[in-house]
């Protein structure tokens, strides 16, 4: 038997010592995010957004910006701030006679 099975026994979960890293795609693996975790709140509240897991990663924000993604827009502002631009529009005289355009031939 070898020392690790020893430590770790036949039925339990072999103890990890690997060093502290982010894996790959710069999320935090879940075992390091436990042992991080006021790290990982640091750097959110720095407005750093931190992934945790691999395969299926959740997001720790600041709650200002949680608070912000959150809220829903003022449709009025939203459709003025994605309107696109056209420049001075010349609209007709309220006081000139139009017409019907579906009567007058």
């Amino acid at each position: 038997m070898s020392r690790r099975e020893r430590e770790t026994g036949p039925d339990r979960i072999p103890a990890r010592t690997e060093p502290a890293r982010r894996i790959e795609d710069g999320a935090w693996s879940v075992f390091e995010a436990k042992a991080k975790l006021s790290e990982i709140l640091r750097l959110a509240r720095a407005g750093k957004p931190q992934m945790i897991g691999a395969r299926d990663p959740c997001v720790v924000v600041s709650g200002a910006d949680f608070e912000s993604l959150r809220r829903k827009p003022h449709l009025g502002r939203l459709l003025l701030a994605t309107s696109p631009r056209l420049g001075e529009v010349e609209t007709p005289s309220r006081v000139d006679p139009r017409g019907d355009p579906f009567t007058d031939p």
